[in-house]
């Protein structure tokens, strides 16, 4: 990047998901949510057809803004972060609503699959316990 090439906010959101690691806590954070996620599966053998009950679902809705949050505020505190919003000229504007557009992103994701892996295993369980056995 040249020095006097202002980033815009979609090369700022497409810089802070290319950090994706570094602004979820590394590793260990990311297997966390992928355990999170096969965690999930669990729900449906529970609560079987009441997983769609809408307070589930307002639960589920809400991991999407504490993921964002946590993202943002990451983005944000890092000490890269403030290095490069004050020394780099970059319009304030435009980095601060890349960064917040790649944090809603991430949400929306993580939201996505934390939200699809549950119905698959809905739907698994109701196909497996739908069908006829097979006869002799």
């Amino acid at each position: 990047m040249r020095a006097d090439h202002a980033m815009n906010a979609l090369e700022v959101c497409l810089y802070e998901l290319a950090s994706l690691l570094e602004r979820v806590g590394g590793w260990s954070s990311l297997a966390l949510l992928v355990v999170l996620a096969a965690l999930t599966v669990i729900l449906p053998l529970r609560f079987g057809a009441g997983l769609l009950n809408p307070l589930l679902l307002l639960v589920f809705t809400a991991i999407a803004p504490l993921l964002a949050g946590n993202f943002t505020a990451r983005a944000f505190a890092a000490e890269k972060a403030r290095a490069h919003i004050l020394n780099d000229g970059d319009p304030a504007l435009a980095v601060a609503t890349g960064k917040v557009l790649a944090a809603a992103l991430w949400g929306l994701v993580a939201w996505a699959v934390l939200f699809s892996v549950p119905l698959i295993a809905l739907n698994a369980t109701a196909a497996a316990s739908s069908c006829p056995p097979p006869s002799c």
